[in-house]
């Protein structure tokens, strides 16, 4: 998987990992963030996420449980943006199942100098990507690609 990361996600003359700006992304959320995170917390987070939430479960649940009725197997990527000047693949795990204490990776795991840092889900192959792109002090992000752009939103709001 990493050669197909390498070859197909990072851009070979920048060095960045591009799919993040690409025009073939469904965002599902993305919400402001301040900095430092307490700023976020005391701002009430930016905005909820728009979907319908099943009853006992959180919105990040909700959409955990869904992507989970897609696939029985995932491969997941984490490229961090060091300072801003190259992306770096920092590693890649095959899941059986996914829970959202998966998302604590850009806590405890964030890109030097601030940097952007990206968790690719690809949900039974590398086409349905559900993308979570977090930029430290300006956004998070949630987006779909392929497939998932169409089953998602559907499962979401129904």
């Amino acid at each position: 998987m990493e050669n197909w990361i390498e070859k197909e996600l990072i851009d070979k003359k920048t060095g960045f990992f591009w799919q993040w700006n690409s025009e073939e992304r469904l965002d599902i959320y993305q919400s402001g963030l301040g900095w430092p995170i307490v700023t976020s917390i005391i701002n009430g987070f930016g905005r909820p996420a728009d979907w319908i939430q099943k009853p006992g479960l959180s919105k990040v649940e909700t959409l955990f449980e869904i992507i989970n009725e897609i696939s029985e197997n995932f491969e997941i990527f984490y490229i961090k943006n060091q300072d801003e000047a190259i992306s770096q693949v920092d590693w890649i795990r095959d899941y059986d199942k996914l829970v959202p204490g998966i998302l604590e990776e850009f806590t405890i795991n964030p890109s030097d100098q601030n940097g952007s840092a990206f968790m690719g889900i690809c949900v039974g192959n590398r086409k349905d990507i559900i993308l979570f792109t977090y930029a430290p002090g300006e956004f998070i992000r949630i987006s779909l690609f392929g497939n998932l752009k169409n089953l998602v939103p559907d499962k979401l709001n129904s």
